[in-house]
């Protein structure tokens, strides 16, 4: 039917702009322009405020029209056939962001001072210092190391950051390790790493220092007390350079997570062998434990697997399955750990309600949080690999059972010596 087609122009400005549209007897609204508006006769109004801010470092401002009946009012008539075209123009401007990091080692001007530059508009960055520190290159619009660049302005608000190290490499904090502290110990050594440091380097933990060791220009030991930490909650660390007696450079910060006290940051799955049975059983439960322990024929072999009692965004969960009257003719049943995706799905695709039922698996809870293995099927320090054996037909007919193990002796001794299935490693533990 008959249509007015609004056109929007202007360099910078593809995304549309603002419009307030008024068709005839109706009340106004906005939407965005380009856009069209079809069938009611009469006559419609498009009016652009200028300038238009988009959040606080964008504007679009108003530079003209064509087409309308009215460019005072933004009128324009619907035809009674056809299409008509009205078009807006304007221009986008963008206020730059500048920042040296730290501020003291230095100061950046620009060819064109303006608060609000257009698209389009050539600029040249310049980078005065002051000595203190080392330049480590540019972040934002700008890359490399040359102290003077040039660009053209475009749709984006262009960042110019320069920032500074004692060393000639950025000063920065990728990961914490543990990610939890609890009530394990009085202290724990944490590992801190990044880029950047070096042997003078200060890590900062809720804004107070503490001892640090360094280890290589990627790592850093700090012992944290559980004591000092107070409440629980989000604790920020970050690394902090000296380049001067009054200039230093601090880095990003990552966090910890402090649990309330009388909370355990670990786990610890410890390993049962039932010779009757030849059966292997990991448990990361008290009353098993203890249960186990008062029971004839439940022995500890001495091996452990530690993982963290808590989950957070670095970790998986380990669950633990239970398959009844599973092995020796119904005789016993069967445990099953597992922390990848796929075989939990398997498992409760098996047993969609989770009720018992005989050689079906139920799950049981999470034993622990463990760390998920590379992509390249290796643990990243400082956690370490667990191995998974399966005693497994033809060798070993109705008598399944899983071991898990840190040792990797222990595991070759399963798989060379006695025959069990290498399942390689299957997660990752604390050290």
């Amino acid at each position: 039917g008959p249509s007015i087609v609004v056109n929007m122009e202007g360099p910078g400005t593809e995304d549309g702009v603002s419009v307030r549209i008024t068709a005839p007897g109706g009340t106004a609204t906005t939407s965005v322009a380009p856009r069209l508006a079809r069938t009611t006769p009469g006559n419609w109004r498009f009016e652009m405020s200028s300038p238009q801010t988009v959040g606080s470092a964008i504007r679009n401002v108003f530079q003209s029209d064509e087409g309308f009946d009215d460019p005072t009012t933004g009128t324009v008539a619907m035809p009674a056939s056809g299409v008509r075209n009205v078009t807006i123009r304007a221009r986008r401007e963008v206020a730059p962001f500048r920042q040296v990091v730290p501020a003291c080692s230095g100061s950046i001007t620009l060819s064109d001072s303006a608060t609000w530059l257009r698209t389009g508009t050539p600029l040249t960055v310049n980078l005065a210092t002051t000595g203190a520190g080392l330049f480590t290159g540019w972040s934002g619009t700008l890359s490399g190391s040359a102290l003077s660049q040039s660009i053209v302005v475009g749709a984006d608000v262009p960042e110019f950051t320069a920032r500074f190290n004692s060393v000639a490499v950025p000063l920065t904090v990728s990961t914490i390790e543990p990610s939890v502290i609890g009530d394990d110990g009085g202290s724990v050594v944490a590992v801190v790493r990044g880029t950047g440091f070096t042997p003078a380097s200060r890590v900062l933990v809720a804004g107070v220092q503490f001892p640090v060791t360094f280890v290589d220009g990627n790592t850093l030991r700090v012992t944290l007390s559980r004591a000092f930490m107070g409440a629980a909650g989000r604790v920020p660390v970050f690394v902090q350079n000296a380049l001067t007696s009054l200039c230093s450079v601090s880095s990003n910060s990552v966090a910890f997570d402090v649990l309330p006290p009388g909370r355990n940051a670990t786990v610890r799955l410890t390993e049962f062998y039932n010779e009757a049975f030849d059966y292997y059983f990991l448990t990361g439960r008290d009353a098993d434990k203890r249960l186990l322990d008062g029971l004839a024929g439940w022995r500890r072999t001495g091996q452990e697997i530690r993982l963290q009692a808590v989950g957070n965004e670095q970790t998986v969960p380990l669950e633990r399955h239970f398959f009844a009257d599973v092995a020796r003719g119904g005789a016993r049943g069967s445990h099953f750990f597992t922390s990848l995706a796929d075989e939990q799905r398997l498992l409760t695709g098996l047993n969609p309600t989770n009720a018992p039922a005989r050689a079906k698996p139920v799950l049981e809870g999470i034993e622990g949080h463990a760390f998920p293995r590379q992509a390249d099927g290796a643990c990243a320090p400082p956690s370490i690999p667990v191995y998974r054996a399966f005693k497994a037909p033809p060798r070993f007919n109705d008598d399944g059972n899983h071991r898990f193990s840190t040792s990797l002796a222990i595991h070759r001794d399963m798989v060379e010596r006695l025959g069990w299935a290498d399942e390689g490693v299957r997660f990752c533990a604390l050290p």
